[in-house]
Formats: structure tokens, sequence, C-alpha cells
């Protein structure tokens, strides 16, 4: 129980002084945010063109794709534009 109070008033106290940090230099703030949106927004990319390149592998296989595949695939493509024109606007 002690443990969990202790838990408890360190995450609070963590809590607070980002709040505070934050509350009392803005600037700074929103440029940490901004790096770490790029930061997101590039291992969304890499994720979604890993998914596309496996994806048109088993498309590429001379067995016949199932439309869900497809439509896994074009998702996925639309994923990739989203986070290209994310990163494209900074």
């Amino acid at each position: 129980m002690v443990r969990l109070g202790f838990a408890v008033v360190i995450f609070l106290a963590g809590a607070g002084a980002g709040i505070y940090w934050g509350v009392h230099h803005p600037q700074l703030a929103a440029d940490i945010a901004g790096k770490e949106q790029q930061q997101t927004l590039k291992i969304q990319a890499e994720v979604a063109r890993a998914k596309i390149q496996l994806l048109d592998q088993f498309l590429g296989d001379k067995k016949p794709a199932s439309g869900d595949v497809r439509q896994m695939k074009s998702e996925e493509q639309k994923k990739l534009d989203d986070a290209n024109k994310g990163l494209a606007s900074p």
C-alpha cells in the first residue's frame, strides 16, 4: 500500500512539473510537440511502406487474391499518403 501511495505521489509530481513547465515555456513545448509529431509520422510512413511491401509480395504470388487483401492495400496506401502529406507540411 505504501508503494502505491509513493507511486501516486511521484506520478502527480511529474505531471504537475510537466504542466508547469509547459505553461511557462509554451514555445519550447510547441517545438517538442512538433518534433514528436514529425517522428510519429515518419514511423507511420515506414510501417505503412512495410505493410504495402508485404501485401505486394502476397499479391505477387500467382494465387488469386481476395478483395480483403486489395482493400487492406488501399487502406495502407491511404495511410502512407496521409503520413507523407503531414511530413510535407511542417
